[in-house]
C-alpha cells in the first residue's frame, strides 16, 4: 500500500467512512490487503486505529446534526437506533473519552526465584538439640 493511498484511507476514515466502504472502491486496496499491512506494520496499524477514533467524532457530529433537524415521526425509531449505535461505537472506538470504565494499565515486575542449596540454620532447632543433649 503506497503512502498516498494510506493518507487517503486515513482521511476518509476521519470523515466517518467505514474501512469496508473505502476498500470497496476499485481505486483502493482490498480490505484484506489493508488488514495484512496493519498486522505487518505497527505504524500503519496505529494510524488507521487513530483515524477510526477521530472518525467516531465525525459520526457523532453527523448524528447530532441529523437529530437537530425536525424529522418525520415515522422515522423516529430509525434515528433512535442510529443514535444508539453511534454511542456504542464511540464507547468502543474512543473508549478513552466515551468509555464507561476507566482503562488502567498496570505493569508490574513479578519475579519468582527458585534456588537449591542448604537451608539456613533455624535457631529453634539449635535450642532443641541443646536440650536433648
Amino acid at each position: 500500500m503506497s503512502l498516498p493511498k494510506l493518507e487517503n484511507i486515513i482521511e476518509k476514515l476521519e470523515q466517518g467512512n467505514t474501512l469496508t466502504k473505502i476498500c470497496s472502491d476499485k481505486d483502493y486496496p482490498s480490505i484484506s490487503v489493508v488488514y495484512r499491512k496493519m498486522r505487518e506494520d505497527d505504524i500503519i496499524h496505529k494510524k488507521i486505529m487513530k483515524a477510526r477514533e477521530v472518525g467516531t467524532f465525525t459520526i457523532l457530529d453527523k448524528i447530532h446534526d441529523e437529530l437537530e433537524q425536525p424529522q418525520d415521526p415515522k422515522y423516529f425509531q430509525q434515528y433512535r437506533e442510529k443514535a444508539h449505535h453511534a454511542r456504542w461505537l464511540a464507547s468502543k472506538l474512543a473508549s478513552g473519552i466515551f468509555g464507561d470504565k476507566i482503562k488502567q494499565e498496570v505493569k508490574s515486575d513479578n519475579i519468582l526465584t527458585i534456588s537449591w542449596g542448604k537451608p539456613p540454620e533455624i535457631p529453634a532447632k539449635k535450642n532443641l538439640e541443646a536440650i536433648e543433649s
